[in-house]
């Protein structure tokens, strides 16, 4: 952890744009204790809550604020998550810890940017990997990893509505099975205080999301997604379109045009046997599941169901994704298909060394603590240098980036010069990513603006327009540019780069 913070203050301070850079706005407000809500969506709500951030903002201050502590901190939570994983299967299952390690690494080395990225369709990932694990091992007698679960739940569910359902479906089957061996004939105290630990971290984890509901107006986030998802018409998606996606994510780690999600519509990959390799680790996974049941193999059983539980409201959630399909909605379902090539491999082995009449094709104990210990290393090697290429970038902002560390000097200049306290910022849709930078430019100086009432889901309720407003600032691109030059309105801007940037200030 302190070799990746001393990494990030390393960085140039460079000015961020687009998502990246309301993340970072995010991570500040997180700072100061005045982020109430999750990352916002393009459907005009947030998902449903700020715990990432939150995760992120100690990163980010030790970091000296820049913006490669972002990925230094994303990078951090992803790598303590692959080390519960290995760490929790090693306990159980050795052999089985190394061929996670294995797969896990393959991840990583294949999905490097998302294995340190802050942007909350990547970072819950890893995440989620180790609530499957830790859900399977309390179910299986560990009931000390009960609050462990609650938080991983937590930070899967907040981070991104679309793992909602899959972290319900987890999460509260074991904390049933919890409450019920707490309090039964078999619970001790140290079941009970396990119980009372996971209802105090659900409480902390969700205490600012339930107080945003309580406050906000006219309505609380919670009563926004509710009447989104609850009151929609939408037909939702296909099934096989939605087989498609989940198949092609469920062993996306195989694929050779496996790629990060960009926020991108979802296009079919071209390998045809995804959909064959789904339906047969779902078999074997199935085949296996049973068989651990009858031999009393409580860790294997409950990881099969765990795993076929989630499986099948991953293929749920594709069907019921409104209008297109985009990369980033299904990305998240490679978090199950890591693990469930892992066990279908090692369930395989096993059979194949049964009906070969091998007393056991088991990797020894000793050799398989090596591997997790060398394939973890790999990991942290692999998100060392992803993180380190973040600080490299930094020192060679992109155009865009710059152009909008100029605006936001030309619109403090402005302030200066004729002596605005809060200007309100209009947005052209083209410009929204240069803005997005500026604002955030203007919040590490310490200068607040207020956006447009149409704009303020995404920057949250800290930049709405209170009515005090002294001067109004738009910032557009061509062709509404040249509609206000040609109109000759005054432009503060004297920078302008490729992106033309017009900037219009008007009284109130």
């Amino acid at each position: 952890m302190l070799a990746f913070v001393l990494a990030a203050r390393s960085a140039a301070d460079a000015p961020a744009t687009s998502d990246i850079a309301v993340i970072e706005s995010y991570t500040r407000l997180a700072t100061s204790g005045a982020l109430q809500v999750g990352a916002y969506s393009r459907f005009q709500w947030h998902h449903p809550g700020p715990l990432p951030f939150y995760l992120l903002a100690p990163f980010y201050m030790l970091g000296a604020g820049r913006t490669a502590a972002l990925n230094a901190g994303a990078a951090v939570l992803s790598l303590e998550s692959i080390g519960l994983v290995l760490w929790s299967l090693w306990r159980r299952r050795p052999p089985l810890a190394a061929l996670t390690g294995l797969s896990l690494a393959l991840y990583a080395w294949r999905g490097a940017e998302a294995l340190t990225s802050p942007w909350n369709p990547h970072m819950p990932v890893l995440p989620l990997t180790a609530l499957l694990v830790a859900s399977a091992d309390v179910f299986a007698g560990a009931t000390f990893m009960l609050p462990v679960v609650a938080l991983l739940a937590s930070v899967v569910a907040q981070a991104h509505v679309a793992l909602v359902p899959t972290a319900l479906a987890v999460a509260l089957p074991t904390a049933l099975a919890s409450i019920a061996r707490a309090f039964g004939r078999d619970g001790g105290r140290a079941a009970r205080c396990s119980l009372a630990l996971a209802f105090a971290v659900l409480l902390l984890a969700w205490a600012l999301p339930l107080a945003e509901q309580v406050t906000a107006e006219p309505r609380g986030n919670m009563t926004e997604l509710a009447r989104f998802f609850l009151g929609r018409h939408g037909a939702g998606q296909s099934l096989p379109a939605a087989v498609s996606a989940w198949s092609d994510m469920l062993v996306g780690v195989l694929r050779p045009d496996f790629y990060v999600a960009h926020g991108w519509p979802f296009v079919e990959s071209p390998v045809r046997w995804a959909e064959w390799m789904s339906l047969l680790l779902v078999s074997v996974i199935t085949l296996g599941t049973a068989r651990a049941l009858l031999q009393r193999d409580r860790f294997m059983a409950s990881l099969g169901t765990v795993l076929l539980l989630s499986c099948a409201v991953a293929l749920w959630s594709s069907t019921r994704i409104e209008e297109t399909i985009f990369d980033h909605d299904v990305f998240w379902i490679i978090a199950p298909g890591l693990l469930m090539l892992a066990v279908a491999v090692e369930w395989l082995a096993r059979a194949g060394a049964t009906l070969a009449n091998w007393r056991s094709l088991s990797i020894a104990a000793r050799p398989a603590t090596v591997l997790c210990v060398v394939l973890f290393t790999v990991t942290v090697v692999i998100a060392w240098a992803q993180v380190r290429r973040e600080v490299l970038r930094s020192y060679e902002p992109p155009v865009e980036a710059m152009t909008a560390r100029l605006l936001a000097d030309d619109i403090l200049d402005y302030m200066r010069r004729a002596h605005v306290d809060r200007p309100l910022i209009r947005i052209d849709q083209d410009a929204w990513g240069v803005v997005a930078g500026a604002v955030l430019d203007l919040q590490k100086r310490g200068q607040m603006v207020a956006i447009e009432e149409d704009w303020v889901v995404m920057f949250t309720r800290a930049f709405a327009p209170t009515g005090h407003e002294d001067a109004t600032i738009t910032v557009a691109m061509p062709p509404l540019h040249l509609r206000l030059t040609a109109q000759q309105e005054p432009l503060i801007s004297s920078h302008e780069p490729i992106y033309a940037h017009a900037v219009r200030v008007s009284a109130p």
